[in-house]
């Protein structure tokens, strides 16, 4: 670690910190692009309350987090979700232990369609692969037992993390972060492991971690930036009685040059006794191969009498001549069709967007809530949990009034009879949207999510399945085989067949490339 003498305000030097070797202030300044990214971690506690995933997402946008971990999730089982502009992918607990544990990481509306693939190996460990240049980023969340647990259970959840670390390629960006359990104390000369700007004295979890980096060769970052205490710390002892360092980011070492500040945040504020740990970095994320704009039309305009006869009158002005070759007609057919569906059945996207059921009072406590949390004087905290409780039973209060004002309006459409549009109402505000996940096991039971592994393991699957030898051929069907085939011959379509066919079609069903 080397130190930049860097001009502070009134001309003073003062040492600063950093990963990079012989950088200043205004070097970084110079070089600072877009691809800054923020990527942080935060042990919340739970999310099970009201409000809480709300309060995140304030957070989040109040602090421009690109990327967030999280620890105690505590929601049930494994998820993939869209929640305003953001996408949580979790890994909760299961129902035999209801309430404990879980990880999840919550990334911004651009960044969450950038994911490749996750796996959520438990309630305490979850990677997610994201597409980044020059080389993929893989995101590992964790979350140790705490120091009630045995020896025991922490080796377990070491194997879990083995076992991921295994699955990744040497050349792509490991970031692995979470709620450690562990103090590793100020630096004792683990240069390409961690700074000397760590917290009170290395424990015995300290040490396990420590071996860990070493084996893999990363860096904890936040030991690595001179910061106040203050902006070091992570969590604090019930009665703030004592404040320790036990939430970590780590990289590789050989992509530390990315990192450019890594420290806590206590003035983040979810009702948690841990403080939010950001990394500020610089990634460079592919961009997004947009596909062609699909026209969708609503169909359902067609049960309107003047409507079904104004598009009538538009398909009745193709004009088609015998002598035309097929494609030629076709083509008459579909520029006719299309343009018609298009004049007269154009499906219009609202431009309202959907209403949250947060209100703005609730927002209000918690940005009042916020000013409480580090005034540790008995006034300014009863003042604390009295907004903590109220803001719970004015957000229980709100949600189910916006969910009962839905159930509402859905039943005025039944009674309608706009059977249709009160579906897409359950949909759009109920209905969970299932995300491609890409990870699947292989013969041996290990789980991959290599876009090339998956292929093969596909390949290899249906050609075991389909072998010619294990399948089951009636003796009927032999006996066909022998026999000399019929004469057969071939009859041209009847225009009551073509009819029947389309009749046949389900309607509402996604349109082919031609778009009809």
């Amino acid at each position: 670690m080397t130190f930049s003498q860097v001009k502070d305000s009134g001309g003073k030097i003062v040492p600063r910190s950093d990963l990079r070797v012989g950088t200043t202030r205004e070097e970084r300044m110079v070089k600072k692009s877009r691809q800054d990214r923020k990527i942080a971690t935060w042990n919340v506690r739970t999310l099970l309350q009201f409000g809480k995933l709300d309060n995140l997402k304030i957070e989040m946008a109040r602090m421009s987090i690109d990327i967030l971990e999280i620890s105690e999730v505590r929601w049930l089982e494994t998820g993939d979700i869209w929640s305003g502009n953001y996408r949580f992918i979790y890994s909760g607990t299961s129902v035999k232990y209801p309430g404990r544990g879980g990880v999840g990481i919550m990334l911004r509306k651009d960044i969450g369609k950038k994911v490749k693939s996750y796996v959520q190996y438990s309630e305490r460990i979850i990677l997610v692969k994201i597409e980044t240049k020059p080389k993929d980023t893989i995101i590992v969340q964790v979350y140790m037992p705490t120091s009630n647990s045995n020896d025991s259970q922490v080796e377990e959840v070491y194997e879990q993390i083995e076992k991921a670390i295994d699955t990744i390629k040497g050349e792509e960006n490991l970031i692995i972060m979470g709620d450690w359990n562990a103090i590793v104390g100020e630096g004792k000369g683990e240069r390409n492991i961690m700074g000397k700007y760590g917290l009170r004295k290395r424990n015995d979890r300290g040490d396990r971690l420590v071996e860990f980096c070493a084996k893999h060769d990363l860096i904890i970052t936040n030991t690595c930036f001179n910061h106040h205490p203050r902006r070091r710390y992570t969590w604090k002892m019930p009665g703030d009685v004592g404040r320790y360092q036990i939430d970590f980011i780590m990289v590789k070492n050989r992509f530390k040059n990315q990192v450019k500040d890594s420290q806590s945040y206590p003035g983040a504020d979810i009702d948690s006794d841990h403080n939010l740990v950001m990394m500020k970095c610089n990634l460079n994320f592919k961009k997004i191969k947009r596909r062609g704009n699909t026209n969708r039309w609503q169909t359902s305009k067609l049960k309107e009498e003047k409507v079904n006869e104004k598009f009538k009158e538009y398909t009745n002005k193709i004009k088609t001549h015998e002598e035309q070759d097929i494609n030629t007609r076709w083509t008459s057919l579909r520029e006719t069709t299309t343009n018609a569906a298009t004049e007269i059945m154009k499906e219009t996207k609202s431009t309202l967007p959907r209403k949250e059921w947060i209100t703005p009072e609730i927002i209000e406590m918690i940005e009042e809530r916020r000013k409480y949390k580090n005034l540790n004087t008995n006034e300014y905290q009863k003042r604390y949990r009295t907004l903590r409780n109220l803001i719970i039973r004015k957000s229980k209060t709100a949600k189910e009034k916006y969910l009962e004002g839905k159930c509402e309006e859905i039943d005025i459409l039944i009674r309608m009879g706009k059977i249709e549009e009160a579906y897409k109402t359950v949909k759009r505000f109920f209905g969970v949207r299932t995300l491609k996940n890409g990870a699947i096991e292989n013969k041996e039971g290990e789980i991959i999510y290599e876009q090339e592994q998956v292929v093969d393991r596909w390949k290899e699957y249906i050609e075991t399945l389909y072998k010619e030898e294990e399948l089951f051929v009636t003796d009927l069907e032999k006996i066909n085989d022998n026999e000399q085939d019929e004469e057969y011959v071939e009859y041209p379509i009847l225009r009551e067949e073509f009819d029947k066919a389309l009749r046949d079609l389900k309607p509402k069903k996604a349109p082919g490339i031609d778009g009809i």
